[in-house]
């Protein structure tokens, strides 16, 4: 069995720690297993194959060995074609002729691929039989016969050429190595391109066009095959491409758009898609997209265009745009006021308030209410760990804004939740969250106070916790306090350890893009110095969250014999007074 594979979806096996792969969409009737063939980059396209016995697997890989694949990859390379590069590469290699010319190349095509076969991504990959399999190669069988790679430049522009590679490894592997000999990477290969800034999950411009091999039983020629993108020609002249961008970041989260028990999710996450300084989050029938100012290019139309594409390929009713300023505290009042227009960017107007589910938990988001709907779509699979743990635990959650981990914890068996944020607004959104999930605030409290002076009130009543939540924002101003995360981590830490009951868990955040989990792990161990600290496995990582250094970096620490000390690091008041509601800006 053969699958397209459009770029972005992995053929490996599932990674245990993301989610995300091919495998989880083929569903099989009980007891039937598939074997896979071969395996192409995540980030290439083309198609896989599948066997259903181990048989007929060693049957394919012995075809493998024995140089009796013909594989034929189309590739997008940076770089012009230069003829004598084929002495230096062991293998043979053929200047086409050019695309466009009105002539003719050796292959019998007039354009990119055979007439019929250019546009999109085709639903499945195609097989066809022959008797006679000379017929099917024309000029690539002419060239290859099991042996050297044979590359050939089918269309030049001025700084790209566009390539196709005729060899017998299905992966690409060795086409990506045949390009590179002759210094012409393929667009987008995170290990070869020195453009390309380290690992991405965005677009490789290689495609896997055709497989042809002699069927082991039969000894009938056997032709699979799948249509090339229509943007292999766009982005060789490089044009925007923004379209086939959209296509693979959907691609790539299949399994996430397919999870009935979730309408919450990320569907672009920026450079790592394809798409610099562009996020779009999905909740229900309403995308809200997130631009950043210098990053992003195109304006309100390019923004239009996305939002037309996704109420066109998805289904959504409205789509809202967010545009931040460099600087987000000075943010004009054109930008202010674009963050707080009931009118969408692309759609019908949405409703102020929406239920939507994620994980089976209803929450309400506000997609024009300003910078923020209410709920941070990176935190998905923490608040699932913290539901899952909460069973019967006192549960603190600090900076807790509308209640995501309160309602998680409460709706996993928490005994008691405490959720402390400074805004009263957004602790009355969280209790409209409880409210939505049909929980009790019977025996949970919300406290509209700042966290430090919500320690020092807990220590002087006693209060004691077996779990806490830290996930402040990059930076938040309450009354003349500014809280700054590099600064006050620290303490954060010494205050939440303090409060646990013996024996706890602390689960720390935080969305700032110059930190990383190795420095939260820094901060809890020399925070905790006197307890016995373990560092626990946590949430899987999220297959739609993929810029790892924007996104929220968690660490999940279990902290044992908490040693007594006197204030352990908390600031000390001299009243339990709650500060001034302030607005809190969550912001990195």
């Amino acid at each position: 069995m053969f699958v397209s594979k459009p770029s972005g979806l992995s053929t490996l096996a599932s990674d245990q720690r993301r989610a995300g792969g091919l495998d989880q969409l083929i569903h099989l009737e009980k007891g039937v297993s598939l074997r896979r063939l071969a395996s192409l980059p995540r980030a290439a396209s083309g198609f896989v194959g599948f066997a259903k016995s181990t048989m007929a697997l060693k049957m394919f890989q012995s075809l493998r060995s024995k140089s009796r694949l013909r594989c034929t990859f189309l590739a997008v390379c940076r770089g012009v074609y230069k003829a004598h590069r084929a002495e230096k590469t062991g293998g043979r290699m053929v200047a086409g002729e050019r695309v466009g010319t009105g002539k003719q190349s050796s292959r019998g095509e007039s354009g990119i691929v055979s007439k019929g076969e250019l546009g999109r991504l085709g639903k499945s990959a195609k097989t066809s039989k022959s008797g006679k399999s000379g017929n099917i190669a024309g000029v690539s069988k002419e060239l290859w016969r099991g042996g050297s790679p044979v590359l050939e430049a089918i269309r030049e522009e001025p700084r790209r050429t566009l390539v196709r590679v005729v060899c017998g490894d299905p992966t690409g592997r060795t086409a990506r190595s045949t390009m590179l000999a002759a210094r012409l990477p393929v667009v987008g290969d995170a290990d070869n391109d020195p453009r390309r800034q380290g690992e991405t999950r965005g677009r490789m411009w290689l495609h896997l066009e055709e497989v042809v091999f002699d069927h082991p039983v039969t000894r009938e020629a056997v032709r699979v095959w799948v249509k090339t993108p229509q943007a292999f020609g766009t982005v060789a002249k490089e044009k925007d491409v923004l379209d086939h961008a959209l296509d693979c970041a959907l691609s790539a989260r299949l399994t996430v758009v397919g999870d009935a028990g979730s309408e919450v999710y990320r569907l672009v996450d920026g450079r790592r898609d394809g798409i610099p300084g562009l996020v779009a989050d999905r909740y229900g029938p309403v995308v809200v997209v997130q631009t950043d100012q210098g990053k992003f290019e195109g304006g309100v139309e390019r923004v239009q265009r996305v939002g037309q594409w996704f109420c066109r390929e998805i289904g959504v009713e409205s789509v809202y745009w967010k545009h931040s300023a460099k600087d987000r505290g000075r943010a004009d009042a054109a930008i202010v006021k674009q963050m707080t227009d009931p009118k969408p960017v692309w759609g019908k107007v949405a409703e102020e308030e929406l239920k939507v589910v994620e994980n089976g938990l209803s929450y309400l988001i506000r997609p024009y209410d300003g910078g923020m709907v209410g709920l941070f779509v990176d935190q998905r699979a923490n608040r699932a760990w913290i539901r899952g743990i909460s069973k019967g635990k006192r549960v603190l959650n600090t900076f807790s804004h509308t209640c995501g981990f309160s309602v998680a914890a409460a709706a996993g068996g928490a005994s008691f939740v405490a959720s402390v944020d400074v805004s009263k607004k957004s602790l009355a959104w969280g209790k409209r969250n409880f409210e939505a999930n049909g929980l009790s605030m019977e025996g949970h409290k919300f406290y509209c106070s700042d966290v430090f002076d919500f320690y020092a009130r807990a220590k002087r009543q006693g209060l004691k916790f077996d779990v806490v939540i830290l996930d402040p924002p990059t930076f938040a101003r309450s009354g003349k306090t500014v809280f700054q995360v590099e600064k006050d981590m620290g303490r954060l830490i010494s205050g939440a350890v303090s409060l646990l009951d013996g024996e706890g868990t602390l689960l720390v955040c935080t969305n700032h893009h110059a930190l990383s989990v190795a420095w939260l792990k820094e901060q809890v161990v020399a925070r905790a110095s006197r307890a016995r600290v373990r560092f626990l496995e946590g949430a899987e990582d999220q297959a739609d969250i993929v810029d790892t250094r924007s996104s929220t970096k968690s660490t999940y620490v279990s902290i044992g014999g908490v040693s007594k000390e006197k204030d352990g690091g908390v600031r000390k008041e001299e009243d339990g007074e709650v500060r001034k509601e302030e607005e809190s800006d969550r912001s990195d």
